[in-house]
């Protein structure tokens, strides 16, 4: 932990993104390193470009500390310092001001979009970086292949990669960061994590929640890009990774992308291996959601998936002929948010009733945890755990993901930052997907809100 004095400047403090996510993570961050050696030294300055309404900050970081589990007030009491300020930083003269304001190492937050982020960074190069400066970008980074390498060209030129953090705050998710102990902890695991034992694997993360008013953003971007780009990729890459030669941040970057350089579709035909959808009317978690082509701000015309489903195969000896299939989609009767390693069956014995494959599943969900299992005789849930290993728990570690992605950008630890070559390599894997989207090369299924997704679905276990 760092005890340094650190200003932590949030371009966009305004959104949604810092009021649901980044605020409540800082939050939880202060919370749980107040008596850590003096706590940590933050000071806060929070920018929008309109103007802010009396009293909007003070209830904006009070909603912060309750969505952090703590007393309203908890977040202003843990910084140093706090202050909103109306300021566009793509403007040289009035992001001069904001690094003028900073006390001791400034770490300037872009929680924008791939465009405002490159006009930011201009300006940046116009006043002249701190050297001292760490940029955290904030998903998505780009958004097409050619933009991510634009950005990254652009971002090095104002700080190294070393003093760069591009976020995937799937990567702090507790259960997430289970995967490589899961693996690397002990022999057992390790030695079946092939295709010798393991037949297919399904990362899914499926919400019963809609568009929820974010049209502006999402019917631009739909699932895949929003989803698959980012998230489930950087899972996948954990997930199918050889092991490091050590677990700093260039030994675990190195071996994640190495893993994505090996993703291919089967029969390199992108357009066979997708499943695109969007929802209609229905019910989901006791909610009426009308279909997505009449929710506010939809242009039903550009036909953007509110489901998408990929099956993919990692090139390498260790998973040879294992398919890799995932799905993330909004309106979902059945949510889960899971990563899935179904088992082989074994051989068959006589005398023993057939048994079905087992599976190794890490749940990503709030309930976290691991389950090992197999069908028991007369067991009514055919994948009944025969282990289990609970999720932490939240009293010992507090940090909702955001606070697990601040820490690592407060002090410098690149191992939950996206590497510049693997935020373009995830572009890279989409782009022919989402080519085929966009040409009709894959018809847009529709699937009623709250039920499971699509008839011919790839997920078989979700």
């Amino acid at each position: 932990m760092t005890s340094k004095q650190q200003t932590l400047i949030v371009a966009g403090a305004s959104g949604d993104l810092a009021e649901r996510l980044l605020l409540p993570g800082l939050a939880s961050l202060l919370e749980r390193d107040r008596d850590r050696d003096g706590g940590r030294r933050v000071r806060l300055i929070g920018t929008s470009r309109h103007a802010w309404e009396e009293g909007a900050w003070a209830s904006l970081l009070e909603r912060a500390s309750e969505n952090a589990g703590l007393p309203k007030g908890r977040l202003h009491e843990l910084l140093e310092h706090d202050e909103a300020r109306t300021a566009d930083p793509a403007k040289p003269e009035q992001l001069r001001e904001l690094l003028d304001a900073v006390e001791g190492e400034p770490v300037l937050y872009l929680a924008l979009p791939p465009g405002a982020t490159a006009s930011i960074l201009d300006a940046l190069l116009e006043v002249g970086p701190p050297e001292d400066l760490r940029i955290v970008a904030e998903k998505p980074f780009g958004d097409s292949l050619e933009s991510a390498r634009s950005l990254n060209e652009q971002i090095l030129k104002v700080a190294p990669e070393e003093r760069v953090f591009r976020v995937d705050h799937f990567l702090g998710m507790g259960p997430a960061l289970d995967v490589l102990p899961l693996r690397f902890g002990g022999r057992a695991l390790e030695a079946i994590w092939n295709a010798e034992h393991i037949e297919r694997v399904e990362i899914v993360d499926d919400e019963s929640i809609a568009l929820e008013g974010r049209a502006d953003f999402y019917d631009k971007t739909g699932a895949l890009a929003d989803m698959h780009q980012s998230h489930l990729l950087q899972l996948l890459g954990l997930v199918a990774m050889e092991r490091p030669e050590r677990l700093d941040a260039d030994g675990l970057r190195d071996a994640v992308i190495a893993a994505l350089d090996a993703v291919g579709y089967p029969g390199d035909d992108p357009a066979a291996a997708s499943r695109r959808g969007r929802y209609t009317a229905g019910t989901s978690n006791g909610r009426d959601i009308p279909s997505y082509a009449d929710e506010d701000g939809v242009d039903a015309s550009r036909g953007t998936e509110t489901l998408a489903e990929l099956e993919v195969e990692v090139r390498t000896e260790r998973w040879k002929g294992v398919p890799f299939v995932l799905r993330s989609g909004k309106g979902i009767g059945s949510p889960s948010r899971h990563i899935d390693l179904l088992l082989r069956a074994p051989e068959p014995l006589e005398g023993l009733a057939e048994v079905r494959p087992g599976r190794i599943r890490i749940n990503l969900g709030d309930e976290g945890g691991v389950r090992i299992g197999v069908a028991l005789h007369g067991a009514p849930d055919p994948f009944a755990p025969v282990a289990a290993v609970a999720a932490a728990d939240p009293a010992v570690s507090p940090l909702l993901p955001y606070g697990q992605v601040l820490v690592a950008a407060l002090d410098g630890d690149l191992r939950l930052s996206v590497r510049a070559d693997a935020a373009e390599r995830c572009w890279a894997i989409i782009e022919p997907v989402l080519e085929a989207f966009h040409s009709g090369g894959v018809p847009l299924q529709e699937y009623p809100a709250g039920s499971d997704g699509f008839d011919d679905s790839l997920v078989v276990t979700a």
